[in-house]
């Protein structure tokens, strides 16, 4: 059996605690100066801390079914947007027009769907996917529209918002 003397602290472990600790309190410190000096605010560094904004999370989107998406043909008389969209993936958020050029425009609830569904109309991706419709606001002819779904996330005391793309139409 070898026995041990008492153990001396390594005059080196203080010394490199020492350094660690001053490199770390420098590196804060230079990014505080250079968030300062290039003109970000204190919550843009609080962010850049946090984490930032989370990516999109959001479960399921729903998907246009009518207008068919990229169609070219769509009476601008047409009354309604039909989705599927299923809503045990959570409440619906905001589905929204835009017309190329303008600014968007927030579609109303979701209602049942219209009695013929109009046609042509996409086929669900999830077959059995309950349909929707959602009443669209006059159209113009002859423009194109994007239609989007846009939800809020909230992070670290902050929010971001997504839209995501459902797809295109355009008007006769």
């Amino acid at each position: 059996m070898v026995t041990l003397g008492p153990r001396t602290p390594d005059p080196s472990a203080k010394e490199t605690q020492f350094h660690m600790g001053t490199i770390t309190r420098m590196l804060v410190s230079g990014a505080l100066l250079s968030a300062a000096l290039s003109g970000c605010s204190a919550a843009q560094v609080a962010d850049s801390f946090c984490g930032g904004p989370p990516p999109n999370f959001n479960p399921v989107a729903p998907q246009e079914l009518y207008p068919v998406p990229s169609w070219t043909k769509v009476p601008d008389n047409a009354p309604d947007l039909v989705v599927a969209y299923n809503p045990s993936n959570g409440p619906l958020k905001t589905i929204e027009i835009t017309p190329q050029g303008g600014s968007a425009d927030n579609l109303g609830g979701l209602l049942s769907p219209p009695n013929p569904l109009p046609t042509p109309i996409a086929q669900e991706l999830k077959p059995g996917t309950p349909m929707w419709a959602v009443a669209l606001p006059a159209l113009e002819a002859h423009t194109t529209y994007s239609v989007g779904y846009t939800f809020t996330n909230t992070y670290c005391g902050h929010s971001a918002t997504f839209t995501d793309a459902m797809g295109t139409f355009t008007t006769i």
